[in-house]
């Protein structure tokens, strides 16, 4: 056999690896990637953000861990440098599989003291070790699970994220990948139970017909599901989000209403998912795919918190890290996932293919090229408003100082700089907020509280800034000393547009984007 032979068998069997972890319910969607060795500084990894169903070995690049290029059409998994560090660590390893298998998933976010192994199951999996938090992508992430490995473990749970499990080939990987999600369902059927006893109420079926034909009138695509997990999620009530796929698509929370036509669709007009007590969990999104995918994904986070729960554990991402992945997720990556399929340049604008659990480098899947263009217009439209605060706070800032008899109302420079300042803050802020609510935003929230919000952004943000200011302006500035005032607070303008900016899309206008027709 030649070398091009063997590398085009490699390319094949981690092409078809991701079809046969999707019959086994391990992965979904373009979720989770596979690794295969070539030799002692080459693997071939699958590429990012295309679906598993059609991959063929054409789309699997190939990376080189001396130097971190690689070779193909598309580009290699973001999380590429966690199997080089696999490889590099063991070097009887030649497979590599990340999971986003639903019970190890669970059980990683608690740990794995409740897990009960038969002797055989031990020295199979080996000891299972937990990887700390790091956004997907991220070099913190990839630290992590190289720590975990460099522990002795080949058998990795990764904190809010998935599995990574090392084999001498594929078939001993995955093999160990059902054996681990086996071990994890047993832990979490131990502390749950049956939640296949949680049945529908009869009485509710009218309300679901109903619903449905309402939601049939309202969205391209819906789907009503009643299944006793489902049920019991939305019974409990609104939980955060737990694990990095469910942030990446629905942003920190996932809420749960009283049954109610009206709530329902007021949620749906701003979220893609709410949970309906006593019915269980409505979707809907611009395709099918989309809507198959939050179920899944949502059914995944259920398990995780039904199991945290249990544990007597509140673990959940932070809200900085679900608004991260969740833009990162709308802004750039919802196109289809094989959308980058006809792409020759191999940029993977599609998504990663691990990347439903939301790397910052690259997400799995995402945003439509609709969905992009609004969003960089209405960053445009808030810089172009913030910018036009900006002259407005800088003139009325210059005017107070020249103009206002200060020589009559103070001696103190301190007093001339604050009141010139603080006045000319509050005239830029109302402009601003008045053209980016009604135009960037487009938002329809009740404005006395959106204001209270924004005041409570500069309650933090003027103090700490008025600190900056004065003491920068406390050093010389040589030739332009009589301009430092000019430039500090130009430096100060620069910082509120890229804080406020997040603070708003992400906080207060968060949940009324795009409702004031």
């Amino acid at each position: 056999m030649t070398e091009n032979t063997t590398l085009t068998k490699i390319k094949e069997i981690v092409a078809g690896t991701g079809r046969i972890l999707l019959e086994k319910k391990l992965v979904a969607r373009t979720w989770g990637n596979f690794s295969c060795r070539i030799d002692d500084s080459h693997f071939a990894i699958t590429p990012s953000g295309l679906g598993y169903e059609n991959l063929t070995s054409d789309d699997i690049p190939v990376f080189n861990m001396e130097d971190e290029t690689w070779e193909g059409r598309v580009k290699p998994s973001s999380e590429k440098r966690i199997h080089a560090a696999a490889y590099r660590i063991y070097p009887d390893v030649n497979f590599v599989v990340h999971t986003h298998q639903n019970y190890g998933t669970a059980i990683g976010l608690v740990g794995v003291s409740e897990l009960e192994m038969t002797n055989e199951e031990k020295e199979l999996l080996g000891p299972i070790a937990i990887a700390s938090y790091g956004l997907p992508g991220t070099k913190k992430l990839k630290n992590a699970v190289q720590k975990a490995f460099e522990s002795g473990s080949k058998t990795i749970l990764m904190i809010h994220h998935g599995a990574v499990i090392c084999g001498k080939n594929r078939e001993d990987a995955i093999y160990k990948s059902e054996v681990l999600e086996k071990v994890c369902k047993r832990a979490f059927d131990k502390k749950i139970g049956n939640i296949e006893s949680i049945k529908t109420l009869d009485s509710d079926k009218d309300f679901i017909s109903k619903l449905d034909k309402t939601l049939k009138e309202n969205f391209a695509y819906h789907k009503i599901i009643s299944n006793p997990l489902v049920i019991r999620l939305a019974n409990e009530g609104t939980f955060h989000a737990q694990l990095d796929d469910m942030s990446q698509m629905l942003g920190s929370k996932l809420q749960s209403i009283e049954l109610s036509e009206k709530k329902v669709l007021k949620v749906l007009s701003k979220k893609d998912a709410v949970l309906v007590k006593g019915v269980g969990l409505v979707v809907k999104a611009d395709d099918k795919d989309d809507v198959d995918a939050l179920e899944i994904l949502i059914e995944k986070a259920g398990l995780a918190r039904l199991y945290t729960n249990a544990c007597g554990n509140k673990i959940k991402l932070s809200s900085f890290d679900c608004a991260l992945m969740h833009i990162v997720y709308k802004m750039k990556y919802s196109k289809k996932k094989d959308s980058n399929k006809n792409s020759s340049s191999g940029d993977g604008s599609g998504g990663d293919s691990d990347d439903s659990s939301g790397t910052v480098s690259g997400v799995s899947g995402a945003a439509s090229s609709g969905a992009k263009k609004t969003e960089i217009v209405r960053i445009l439209k808030f810089v172009g408003f913030s910018i036009s605060a900006g002259v407005i706070e800088l003139i009325s800032e210059t005017l107070l100082e020249k103009l206002l008899p200060w020589e009559k109302m103070t001696e103190n420079p301190q007093i001339k700089y604050w009141v010139s300042y603080l006045v000319a803050l509050v005239l830029s802020v109302i402009w601003n907020f008045t053209f980016n609510r009604k135009f960037t935003f487009k938002s329809a929230t009740n404005v006395p509280i959106a204001m209270l919000k924004v005041a409570l952004f500069y309650v933090v943000f003027t103090p700490l800034t008025t600190y900056l200011q004065k003491f920068l302006c406390g050093f010389d500035w040589g030739s332009v000393d009589n301009l430092k005032g000019q430039f500090t607070t130009g430096i100060n303008m620069a910082l509120n547009l890229t804080t406020e900016y997040v603070y708003d899309r992400f906080f207060v206008f968060r949940k009324s984007l795009d409702t004031k027709k």
